[in-house]
């Protein structure tokens, strides 16, 4: 098999999987947005008592995981249409992920203040590089 025949079959074998991944993405985005709307509909209707702390937490992190997964989405359909992802949305995502953990600790009380600091400083190195992309980001 020659060179250029070999990258081909790898350039479509990456994008099959691409589109693969994409699709998993996006099916956990549906099945998310569905637990999220059955444990509402369960608080809206008085099944579940809302002074159940622990259904609240799951329901926090249920939300804040679905913005993770939009994002995630977002960066499977950029790769999908332009073929390559910009290192300012792989920051993106990083810093909505470390946001999502930092409220998770901080909402249900599991927290100590060294991992706040570490979670603090994770986030201001991904916002660094954020703004590097963006002050340095080739021109189109």
């Amino acid at each position: 098999m020659s060179k250029g025949r070999t990258y081909q079959l790898f350039t479509k074998s990456y994008y099959i999987l691409m589109v693969i991944m994409a699709f998993i993405v996006l099916i956990l985005l549906i099945l998310n947005l569905l637990i999220i709307a059955k444990t509402l509909a369960k608080i809206l209707l008085n099944f579940v008592n809302i002074e159940n702390k622990r259904v609240l937490d799951e329901l926090i992190a249920d939300i804040l995981t679905f913005f993770v997964l939009i994002e995630l989405t977002r960066a499977f359909t950029e790769y999908l249409a332009y073929h390559r992802v910009r290192l300012s949305l792989m920051a993106e995502i990083a810093s909505i992920f470390i946001l999502r953990e930092i409220l998770i600790k901080l909402y249900v009380g599991e927290y100590d203040w060294i991992t706040l600091i570490a979670f603090s400083i994770l986030l201001l190195s991904v916002v660094f590089i954020r703004v590097i992309c963006l002050k340095y980001s080739p021109k189109e």
